[in-house]
């Protein structure tokens, strides 16, 4: 980024910005907008170190010796302090803008650094700038709309400022002011200010192409990298007087930028831009130099006027960030061909490819689950292949909506290939774009572009499948019948209600599931008789009887059985089916028949990281913990990003065999990942306890008991299903160490 200024180790005292945070050190403050957050010595000591190496990833290793360099802490205080972190900067690790979590490589400051203005001469009271990218927007012959059609225009006009505002927002923006005919926006990257500003005029674009030149209204966008104060209502600042002055030099549609920014994208953007040299702005002492994105990379001097599709501009824009988009597949440059030696993982011998998520081009959001399921369902069908290595849709997922180059996705995932594409629904119409790159030469191996209509999307999915296996010389005649597998769910609304549940039931808790086995219920009575449903009915009840959350888990047991028994005598062939099958086995206590059902689910579909780490549960609560060790790190090999569950496995599996420092290093994981919290403070409390760390076993039981103050030692009986005593007695007696009241054995 160069936007960003590296830090040296000098500056760790002194003030700086991220994103749009002003954070000073010797403080441990964080600032913005007026908003004022503190935070721990540490946690500051690894923001200032992340922001020295700003772009770059850090391992964990590397922090430890840095912040607690006078100290020797466990694997979970990095984990801690970046928790700590991220809620201090109102960050999301599963979308971040400022800290993104590079799997077993360590963490990356993502945000822009820049030094802070030196307030060395504030006064007591003042308020201090900060330094953002920041879009002001203006409906250009706003006077002369509002004298015509004045109901019909102040309609469109809300409509349009309602899309600045929440497009603004969707990249990260700060909208400080939305009224009248103007949107002002911060953001913490001028690659978000510009992106932002793009996606707005591309979409005010499509909603002008119905009407006519009198009736469109269109806006002139200008973009500062600047000073910012915001005193509750009031926003000031030389980098809003500028904003504003660009935006009087943007035409109708169009963008005008600063040098600053300039700057800051300069070589690392396909943009062209057209310099309008010095300028005097109105409110600004000194000339600005300001530049005017072309619409085209490399279109400069061309005539000013109506602007070439903006969304070719969309395409440019999304190379800054070394990234591909959906809206770049054709007239994109050449692919840079990835690198084997700079692989995370080893290239597997057999053909390998990862399946990014297709992106959703439709202006309906809630295309988003039709969208995930179709690139789910052709990882789903590759991963049937004994022939193929297919990453995991966990692993892929990370990168929805990011912009991200086929060479890093193959040396992040260790493939070979990498599929992309995008859906766009209008009406009952669907276009898909699909193309097959290798990475290691970065040609394209295959392409396609489909036109049907929507009741055809099954079809054309099992196409995509046919056309990849035999793009990778992989035999498609051992009994894998695509058609056959897709024709699962045979309508179009049961498929979006069973996306939208998959999202919800993901979420693991008792309220998102609820809601969950709704929509299931709404499918099934579209297709009453569909194996598929009654799978997911299946496994929303049998869900509800694992973490008890009903009143009679036991009849919620019933249902899971009755309705997984009927889907697998249905479909005998399904790996999911089959795999369904030994958790109801489990459930009743039958480890070796829960065994038998998950070998041949990994049989069925020996590329499917789910069915592995499943099979690898089913061992380790059965006595084989060594054997489901390398099942699951198999499983998280063919999903590099994998379930935060796998970590449970693999955790479940080194306390079994004595490893508890391993066990407590993955049980860490779903702690900072936010899942299975329960299962992981009660065993993180246990381990800590064998070791001998009072302390940490107490806090951490204290933890479980705040998420279920009604927790005890025979209570856990509930929640683990071993088929040894020995087995479950070790895991008890770990947990009388860390503190848990015994109970009653009701």
């Amino acid at each position: 980024m160069s936007a960003n200024l590296p830090l040296t180790t000098t500056r760790n005292s002194s003030p700086f910005n991220v994103g749009n945070w002003r954070v000073d050190p010797a403080a441990c403050r964080l600032e913005r907008g007026g908003k004022e957050v503190r935070v721990e010595p540490k946690v500051m000591q690894l923001l200032a170190h992340l922001a020295e190496r700003s772009g770059e990833v850090v391992s964990r290793q590397e922090l430890e010796r840095v912040v607690w360099s006078d100290t020797v802490v466990g694997y979970e205080a990095v984990t801690n302090a970046v928790i700590k972190l991220r809620k201090a900067l109102q960050d999301d690790a599963r979308n971040p803008h400022i800290i993104e979590t590079i799997s077993k490589g360590g963490y990356r400051l993502i945000a822009d650094v820049i030094p802070a203005p030196d307030d060395s001469e504030a006064q007591p009271g003042q308020l201090e700038p900060k330094l953002a990218a920041i879009l002001y927007a203006h409906a250009a012959g706003y006077s002369r709309l509002t004298g015509e059609d004045k109901e019909g225009i102040q309609h469109r006009l809300n409509s349009s400022l309602d899309t600045l505002s929440n497009t603004s927002k969707l990249h990260g923006g700060n909208v400080v002011q939305s009224a009248g005919n103007t949107v002002l926006a911060d953001f913490g990257t001028v690659t978000q200010a510009l992106i932002c500003a793009v996606e707005i005029q591309h979409k005010l674009r499509s909603h002008n192409e119905a009407l006519s030149e009198e009736q469109r209204i269109e806006y002139r966008i200008g973009i500062d990298l600047g000073g910012l104060t915001v005193d509750q209502d009031d926003i000031c600042g030389d980098g809003v007087a500028v904003a504003t002055g660009l935006e009087r030099l943007a035409d109708p549609g169009g963008i005008c930028v600063s040098e600053s920014v300039h700057s800051a994208i300069h070589g690392k953007s396909l943009l062209g831009f057209e310099s309008l040299g010095e300028r005097r702005l109105k409110n600004v002492a000194e000339p600005v130099r300001a530049y005017r994105i072309m619409t085209l990379p490399g279109e400069v001097g061309g005539q000013r006027g109506r602007h070439k599709p903006v969304i070719a501009v969309v395409a440019a824009l999304l190379a800054i960030a070394v990234g591909v988009g959906a809206w770049f597949y054709y007239d994109r440059p050449g692919v840079k061909p990835a690198s084997v030696d700079n692989m995370l993982f080893p290239l597997p011998k057999e053909p390998s490819i990862a399946v990014l998520p297709f992106d959703n081009l439709s202006d309906d959001e809630e295309q988003d689950f039709l969208v995930d399921g179709l690139t789910e369902d052709i990882i789903t069908a590759l991963a049937k292949s004994p022939y193929l290595f297919v990453i995991a849709r966990n692993s892929t997922l990370k990168y929805k909506e990011k912009p991200v180059s086929v060479k890093q996705v193959a040396e992040e995932l260790g493939v070979r290939h990498v599929l992309e594409g995008s859906v766009q629904r209008d009406g009952e119409r669907v276009r898909i774009t699909a193309q097959l790159i290798d990475a290691l030469t970065g040609r394209h191996v295959w392409a396609q572009h489909y036109d049907r209509e929507f009741k055809d999307i099954f079809a054309l999915q099992d196409d995509i499948t046919e056309k990849i296996m035999v793009a990778l010389h992989v035999e498609i005649t051992e009994g894998y019948d695509y058609s056959d597998f897709r024709a699962r769910v045979r309508t179009p609304e049961a498929f979006e209600l069973l996306m939208k549940a998959r999202v919800l039931a993901l979420r693991d808790n008792k309220v998102d599931s609820a809601m969950a086995r709704q929509l299931v219920a709404q499918a099934a009575a579209i297709e009453p008789d569909n194996p598929e449903i009654w799978l997911y009915q299946a496994w929303g009840h049998w869900r509800v009887y694992q973490n008890q959350w009903s009143e009679d888990p036991q009849a919620s047991l019933d249902k899971a059985v009755e309705l997984g028994e009927k889907a697998y005598a249905a479909t005998p062939n399904y790996s999911a089916a089959t795999g369904f099958l030994g958790l109801l086995s489990l459930s009743r206590g039958e480890h070796e028949k829960a065994i038998e059902h998950g070998r041949e689910s990994v049989e069925l579909a020996p590329g499917s990281a789910l069915d592995n780490a499943r099979l690898a549960w089913f061992l380790t609560v059965s006595g084989h913990p060594e054997e489901a060790i390398a099942l699951t790190q198999k499983a998280m090999r063919l999903s590099p990003s994998y379930p935060a569950w796998f970590a449970g496995v693999l955790g479940f599996s080194y306390m079994i065999t004595g490893r508890h420092r391993d066990a407590i290093a993955l049980y860490e994981q779903l702690v900072e990942r936010e899942t299975g919290l329960l299962r992981a403070y009660t065993r993180l409390a246990g381990n800590h306890a064998v070791l001998g760390e009072t302390e940490k076993a107490r806090q951490y039981a204290e933890k479980a008991l705040e998420i279920k103050p009604d927790l005890t030692v025979q209570g856990w009986k509930k929640y683990v299903w071993y088929r040894y005593p020995d087995d479950l007695e070790r895991e008890l007696d770990m947990l009388r160490l860390a503190g848990l009241p015994e109970g009653s054995d009701d």
